[in-house]
């Protein structure tokens, strides 16, 4: 194996042997084809990491000892993605992006333009799945949680203690002038449409910072993805 594998096991012991999950193990065993003595990394999706060896490979599953835990990068800030849900497929790549840009919370928005309002509890573990397979990808060790959509009250008082900060067309100030020095931050992006009226004026009650992402009409997704980025720079 030339680049060492990433298996996320949610309950990651603190030494000793571990036996993976059905699905990490097949994936280790069948795809990756790893051998008794090959290195792999565990994560358990909370940011914890480590480094492990193979010690057994067979049909019944794979088992691997924990050698040493290991750093893993980590965003410069928590930023808490509150974003509405756009058409088709289209979700489970905003979610991959904003899991690789560095998202620690998805909040799927349920606006009054929104597109689409619910989910299926299906579609919804699609979702999940994706934040957990981009994190192996990109070399993180928390896996953000990706909630059930929520309608904008509900999802303002989930991000209490965060500086709300809220994309608007034509805002003068960019996120970069409207991100605080310090401490967690939500970022709020409407659907294509726009929030209405009674939205705004209740995102601007509970403080929302508008910003502005340039001159250009963005998607939703292309929206959440590049503000995502830039705040967790």
């Amino acid at each position: 194996m030339s680049r060492v594998p990433r298996l996320l096991v949610p309950s990651l012991p603190a030494k000793g042997t571990l036996r993976l999950p059905e699905d990490e193990a097949a994936h280790l065993t069948r795809v990756l084809r790893a051998r008794p003595g090959d290195v792999v990394r565990v994560f358990d999706g909370r940011g914890r990491e480590a480094e492990c060896r193979v010690v057994e490979v067979s049909k019944a599953g794979a088992v691997v000892e924990v050698v040493r835990d290991v750093d893993a990068p980590r965003p410069a800030r928590d930023v808490v993605l509150v974003t509405s849900v756009p058409r088709g497929a289209r979700m489970e790549w905003l979610v991959e992006k904003a899991t690789e840009a560095g998202a620690a919370q998805v909040l799927p928005l349920a606006a009054r333009r929104s597109v689409r309002k619910e989910a299926g509890a299906n579609e919804v573990r699609r979702w999940r799945r994706s934040a957990a397979e981009a994190a192996k990808q990109c070399g993180r060790a928390t896996v953000p949680d990706v909630a059930d959509p929520m309608p904008l009250a509900d999802a303002i008082a989930r991000t209490a203690g965060c500086t709300r900060l809220v994309g608007a067309p034509g805002a003068s100030a960019t996120l970069r002038d409207a991100l605080p020095e310090k401490g967690r931050v939500a970022i709020f992006v409407g659907p294509e449409g726009g929030f209405d009226a009674e939205e705004e004026a209740a995102l601007a009650e509970a403080g929302a910072v508008r910003f502005g992402l340039g001159s250009l009409v963005l998607r939703v997704e292309t929206a959440a993805v590049v503000a995502v980025h830039t705040a967790s720079l």
